[in-house]
C-alpha cells in the first residue's frame, strides 16, 4: 500500500520530465541560464521521485532489498553527474561527460524492471516494459551522443509512467 508520502514523491517525477524537458529547450544562447536552473531543480524533483520507487520497490523485494539498492544507487549516481558538472557541460549533455549517466539510468530501469517482474510490486507489463526500454537508454553511451534525443525521451516516459503506476497500482504481492 502506498503511503501519501510515497504519491508525493512519485507525482515529482513528473515534474521531474517537464523541468528537464523545459531545461533542455531553454539550453541556448539567450535563455541559457534559465535552462541549467531548470535542469539542476528537475534533479532536486528526481531524488524525490526515486525516493519513492524505492520505498515501492524494496517494499516488493522482502528483507534483503539489494536490488532495489542498486536501483536507488544508479538515480543517485545520475544526479551526482549532473550536478558535479559545470554549466558549459550540462549544456551539451550528449558529450562524452555524461556517457556514464545513461549507463545508471539504464541501470535503475533495468533493477527495477526486474523487481517488479519478480515481485508484482507494480503491473507485470510495466516490468517488462522498464526492461525493454533500458536498452536505448542506454544507447548513448554504446552507439554515441547521436542517440540522446531518444534515449531522454525514453527515459522521461519511463519516468512519467513510473509515477503514474506508483501512484495507483496497489501491489498484490511481494516475495522475500
Amino acid at each position: 500500500m502506498n503511503t501519501r508520502g510515497e504519491n508525493i514523491g512519485a507525482f515529482f517525477g513528473i515534474v521531474f520530465v517537464v523541468l528537464l524537458f523545459i531545461g533542455l529547450r531553454l539550453l541556448d544562447a539567450q535563455t541559457f541560464e534559465l535552462g541549467i536552473v531548470s535542469l539542476r531543480v528537475a534533479m532536486i524533483a528526481f531524488l524525490l521521485f526515486l525516493g519513492s520507487l524505492w520505498s515501492a520497490l524494496s517494499r516488493g523485494e522482502g528483507e534483503y532489498p539489494w536490488l532495489s539498492q542498486v536501483a536507488f544507487g544508479s538515480g543517485l549516481l545520475f544526479v551526482a553527474i549532473v550536478f558535479t558538472r559545470d554549466n558549459a557541460s550540462i549544456g551539451a549533455l550528449g558529450s562524452d561527460g555524461f556517457a556514464n549517466s545513461w549507463i545508471a539510468l539504464a541501470v535503475l530501469m533495468l533493477t527495477s524492471g526486474i523487481i517488479t517482474i519478480k515481485s508484482g510490486v507494480m503491473p507485470g507489463w510495466f516490468g517488462w516494459l522498464s526492461v525493454i526500454l533500458a536498452l536505448p537508454v542506454w544507447s548513448p553511451r554504446m552507439m554515441g551522443a547521436d542517440f540522446v534525443p531518444i534515449a531522454s525521451v525514453m527515459f522521461g516516459l519511463w519516468v512519467a509512467v513510473t509515477s503514474v503506476v506508483l501512484m495507483r497500482f496497489t501491489p498484490a504481492r511481494s516475495f522475500s
